[in-house]
């Protein structure tokens, strides 16, 4: 295996080819219409809704997001996009469904199980992926002198998760059961990531679920050391976030939803392609995210368009796990 200098070597030299191709695309697209603007372009830019709220977790799952509206993509489609930032994809879901949001990105679980359990009365798009996680990317973490060893050692403990029933959960589910231990073995409690770090310095918990960059954060801040990597074994490159609307607004709003996928597929593009931009804008976005933090940061991956195999397998561990009592096709939500 190699060591984290070497990972990061290959992650840079990965991130540059991909920038060089971006770089090299943007170029053709510009070139192609640098002799005067089509009728059928003009006519993609007459956004139905051109001011949109778009509710996020800050987390840099959401890093192409951030990317397209730090560099005009959004604008260049004739979108205004307001950020507005919740602690979890549930409290996201409940202003959308009312109304207030229009685009939310947040972990496929909890969409899922909104749907599932609305026997119909509740239905997704997913207009495009959010996020992959990569090895480091998200851990269990534990607190500097902590007596936890081994995954074995939490057998009785507190674990923490930015939300239950969530991708959080699910993670700890599938990290026991890689270790012959079964979940109701350990206690999952709620703890939002900007306070996690210091509920596990306070030995209100014993351990705790981590994103970036509140992973990054506690280990800088607090001392927290890293007990298992949920981005490996059963759960590596495993699907985490997704951009949803409605299927009732993207059919309302069809033009607006493309201009959207569009946007959004450039800002997915340049996070994949550029580890130097994800570091110089993370701090941007979300808080607490210093120079010396942005380095330290391992950055999921953000793939373009919808791969309904792909997030299939997050269903398919959801009913593993007891999240879902009967199998849940995807193909609904694309």
């Amino acid at each position: 295996m190699p060591d984290m200098s070497e990972q990061n070597a290959m992650l840079v030299t990965r991130r540059t080819a991909l920038t060089a191709g971006f770089v090299l695309a943007a170029a053709g697209a510009a070139a192609c219409g640098s002799s005067s603007p089509t009728t059928s372009t003009a006519a993609q830019r007459k956004v139905e809704k051109p001011h949109l709220n778009v509710a996020v977790v800050p987390a840099v799952t959401n890093m192409g997001l951030f990317l397209a509206q730090k560099h005009g993509f959004f604008a260049a489609e004739g979108l205004h996009i307001t950020i507005n930032k919740v602690t979890s994809s549930s409290t996201a879901i409940s202003s959308q469904l009312h109304g207030s949001t229009d685009v939310t990105a947040g972990a496929y679980v909890s969409y899922i199980l909104a749907q599932a359990h609305s026997s119909g009365a509740i239905n997704w798009r997913i207009l495009a992926e959010g996020s992959v996680s990569q090895q480091h990317s998200q851990q269990i973490l534990i607190r500097a002198g902590s007596p936890i060893r081994t995954v074995h050692d939490l057998k009785g403990k507190k674990i923490a998760a930015n939300i239950k029933g969530n991708v959080g959960e699910l993670l700890i589910d599938s990290m026991l059961q890689q270790n012959d231990m079964k979940p109701a073995s350990v206690t999952v409690v709620e703890e939002p990531f900007p306070s996690m770090a210091a509920a596990l310095e306070a030995k209100a918990i014993d351990a705790g679920w981590f994103d970036e960059p509140f992973l990054s954060i506690a280990q800088t801040k607090y001392g927290a050391q890293a007990l298992y990597d949920t981005g490996t074994g059963a759960t590596a490159n495993f699907p985490i976030s997704g951009y949803m609307a409605t299927q009732a607004w993207a059919q309302k709003y069809p033009n607006t939803a493309a201009a959207f996928v569009r946007a959004i597929t450039k800002g997915q593009l340049l996070a994949d392609g550029s580890l130097a931009d994800d570091q110089a804008t993370v701090g941007q976005f979300i808080e607490g995210v210093t120079p010396q933090i942005a380095g330290l940061i391992t950055f999921d991956t953000y793939p373009t368009g919808v791969s309904q195999i792909r997030i299939q397998r997050v269903a398919d561990v959801m009913k593993q796990f007891g999240l879902l009592q009967q199998r849940f096709d995807v193909s609904v939500m694309t």
